[in-house]
Order: structure tokens, then C-alpha cells, then sequence
């Protein structure tokens, strides 16, 4: 898509620096690949996340519910 929210014209890659820098803080890539993978629910985990002091603005918690719709996020 052309327009989705704050992730324009296909390019995810703030949605890749918003994981880097809030996610992978206290584990790999590979297991939030591994929970897509695996069909959880992104959004209830990223809330769950939260609960346990993650701290998102709207800004990348509208980037990253965009981009959890996505088959494979964080494929290349």
C-alpha cells in the first residue's frame, strides 16, 4: 500500500527501528519472527509488553499495528 498510516509506500523500515529500539531490548528479533510465524496475536502481546514497561508513543503503536497485519514483518 501506497498510504498505510505512517508507514508510506511499502518502506517498514521505522517499524524495524521501533523493534530494534523497544523490543529487542530484552530479546531477539528471531523470537518475534518466531511468534508471527507461529500465528500469535502481535497486538496482545505488544500490549502485554507494555504492562511490563515497554513504552510505546501512538506514533510507533500505529506503525507496529500496521505492521503486525503483514504476512512475514519481518522478512526482508
Amino acid at each position: 500500500g501506497a498510504n498505510l498510516g505512517n508507514v508510506r509506500g511499502g518502506d517498514f523500515g521505522q517499524a524495524h527501528s521501533i523493534i530494534e529500539k523497544n523490543c529487542t531490548k530484552c530479546h531477539t528479533a528471531d523470537r518475534i519472527d518466531s511468534a508471527l510465524t507461529s500465528g500469535k496475536d502481535m497486538f496482545k502481546i505488544q500490549k502485554e509488553m507494555e504492562k511490563r514497561g515497554a513504552t510505546l508513543n501512538s506514533n510507533e503503536q500505529e506503525v507496529l499495528g500496521i505492521y503486525w497485519k503483514r504476512p512475514n514483518p519481518l522478512k526482508q
